[in-house]
């Protein structure tokens, strides 16, 4: 489903996500300021619940990380994770929520100008871009965020900046 810049100015959050085998974080953000509200890493099937709630409302739009073809054969991780994104697609489409796949590389590109830009570097620019993690005392834009939240803000971010330009995500 393509996401439309009027969808993001009518949206309450932006869901992003980065799905994994057997986990997979989500982050939710204002959609406005891009703040974000939650940022987690549960097993799927409570990720796949927490989605169901997210979007009942309708206020949400989502973008989910789809996998590339590499030209490489696939194992086993990489097939349940597959299989993960369409329960998470079902979902949205079941609740009529807007989503969309964002891809790695265009992470890569909207973050670092950079396709083989790393999970450091795309950290780091969005550090740049929002502000650090800050301390317990004095916490900043991403204060608690850990390893793949990372990754899923990223998701919510990209999907944001390419629908504001009118681009397609994929």
């Amino acid at each position: 489903m393509k996401i439309y810049r009027s969808d993001v100015q009518n949206a309450v959050y932006i869901v992003g996500i980065d799905t994994g085998t057997t986990e997979s974080a989500m982050v939710v953000c204002d959609a406005r300021t891009m703040y974000p509200h939650k940022a987690v890493k549960l097993p799927n099937a409570e990720i796949e619940r927490q989605l169901e709630q997210i979007v009942y409302d309708g206020v949400a739009i989502v973008g989910i990380e789809r996998l590339e073809n590499h030209g490489m054969p696939i194992g086993q991780s990489t097939i349940e994770t597959i299989i993960e994104i369409g329960r998470l697609t079902r979902i949205c489409d079941q609740y009529g929520a807007k989503w969309d796949y964002v891809l790695r590389s265009q992470e890569k590109m909207e973050l670092c100008f950079n396709p083989r830009a790393k999970d450091g570097n795309i950290r780091q620019a969005l550090i740049d871009i929002y502000g650090g993690k800050g301390t317990k005392k004095n916490q900043g834009w991403f204060y608690g965020f850990k390893a793949d939240q990372w990754q899923a803000y990223a998701v919510a971010h990209t999907l944001k900046q390419i629908a504001m330009r009118g681009e397609p995500l994929i």
